[in-house]
């Protein structure tokens, strides 16, 4: 290999340019086969979201599955999520590993849902936020929150 191409090679590997392990989503049925029993199961170290709707499923809190939401736990850490753009996430990440990094991607929320607790029948609101952290670092850049249950052109 002469020098200026393995000048050139480094430069793009330490540039980022080169992802070696990335899962890249393109539909629904992939998004979902990813999550297993509530959390986010993947082999590679990023996961990208191609331009497209991407609804997070729901997951019961109880065992009589009334009660629950849609989120998804990401527990890898150093996982970088991506998305390309145009990509809309609905639903609630709720990351827990270190190292973990959200960008490129439009998230939707619908703000405060009340829901009816089991214990007392007496009704509570959820706050359905995008992204709960339950970490020391994460990196969360260039992505926009948009609440769903109202205008967003009014807001």
């Amino acid at each position: 290999m002469n020098k200026k191409f393995s000048t050139l090679l480094l430069g793009a590997l330490l540039a980022g340019a080169f992802t070696a392990n990335a899962e890249r989503v393109t539909t629904q049925e992939q998004f979902e086969a990813l999550i297993k029993n509530g959390v986010l199961t993947l082999n590679d170290d990023e996961l990208v979201f191609a331009a497209g709707n991407y609804k997070v499923p729901f997951q019961a809190h109880h065992s009589n599955g009334t009660q629950g939401g849609e989120y998804v736990i990401v527990n890898t850490a150093n996982l970088k999520i991506t998305g390309e753009e145009g990509a809309v996430i609905t639903g609630r990440l709720a990351i827990t590993a270190e190292n973990v990094t959200v960008s490129g991607l439009d998230f939707i929320n619908n703000g405060l849902e009340e829901v009816t607790d089991p214990a007392s029948d007496a009704s509570i609101g959820v706050n359905k936020s995008s992204i709960s952290v339950f970490a020391n670092k994460v990196t969360i850049t260039n992505n926009d929150f948009i609440r769903g249950d109202i205008d967003a052109t009014n807001m």
